[in-house]
């Protein structure tokens, strides 16, 4: 069976604790709790052992889904380092283009009829610049985003993990199968 890992399941005066410092709580953890709780119902074993446990995994009632992507919108995240790049690109391409206003072809003049190219060459460095500066900034943007979710994945595991062991989970199969062993 699911308990505790010294065998035991959850006491009235545990649980009891537990709830009276959930209710405490406010906001999404508290709704987290109650979604908890309406979960927790009173088990007595085939050794007449009177405990509390979980009716539903805890993974099922708190889906890393409604936990963390209803409350965290990674589509704007992962799509944050494109915009960045597409930015850089753009910028950096508008600055050519401005350049290249500045060049300008003379045909009466035989000697130098292109003139301006050397101010666009000079300056290409620089225009290049604000296309590094983004990708650079969408490289480290995105090393940021990949080390939050992992810490939302972890902090995620870290409560299923808590809730487990404060409330064992018992599913309706192992009921049914230690009442007919009874």
């Amino acid at each position: 069976m699911a308990f505790h890992r010294d065998g035991t399941m959850a006491s009235l005066a545990t649980l009891d604790e537990i709830r009276s410092q959930c209710e405490k709580l406010d906001g999404l953890p508290r709704e987290w709790w109650k979604a908890i709780d309406s979960h927790i119902e009173r088990y007595t074993s085939p050794q007449d052992v009177e405990g509390w446990l979980l009716t539903e995994n805890p993974r099922q009632v708190l889906a890393y889904e409604i936990v963390i992507g209803k409350n965290f919108n990674s589509a704007s995240f992962s799509a944050f380092p494109g915009l960045l790049t597409g930015a850089g690109l753009t910028l950096t391409f508008v600055a050519i283009l401005l350049a290249l206003y500045g060049v300008h072809y003379d045909k009466t003049n035989t000697v130098d009829p292109i003139s301006g190219i050397d101010t666009l060459i000079n300056g290409l460095s620089g225009k290049f610049l604000s296309s590094i500066v983004a990708l650079l900034l969408s490289i480290e943007f995105t090393l940021y985003e990949k080390s939050r979710v992992r810490g939302l994945r972890n902090r995620y595991e870290q409560m299923i993990a808590v809730v487990s062991e404060a409330v064992p989970y018992l599913s309706q199969s192992r009921v049914l199968l230690a009442s007919l062993a009874m």
